[in-house]
């Protein structure tokens, strides 16, 4: 759930190394649609762009894990259930 740019790539071969499946969705979409599709593909982590902390937090996950970077946060890691 991350725009275009640095650190989607990086997140994605991030993921693509550890052994992860990455699943991009468009983060534009509401968050409890993202949560729907990444629940059906199975998915155990939600990383989302810290602008969509707070369309986040209605969710039923676990608290959020704030990513920071060296340009300060910039995403937000969801355990999802």
């Amino acid at each position: 759930m991350l725009p275009d740019g640095p650190g989607f790539a990086e997140s994605f071969a991030g993921a693509m190394r550890q052994g992860a499946v990455p699943l991009p969705v468009n983060p534009l979409l509401p968050a409890h649609v993202v949560v729907a599709v990444a629940a059906d593909a199975g998915a155990r982590l939600l990383l989302a762009s810290a602008d969509r902390i707070t369309a986040l937090a209605d969710l039923d996950t676990e608290p959020p894990v704030l990513v920071k970077g060296p340009q300060g946060l910039w995403a937000a890691a969801l355990r999802l259930r």
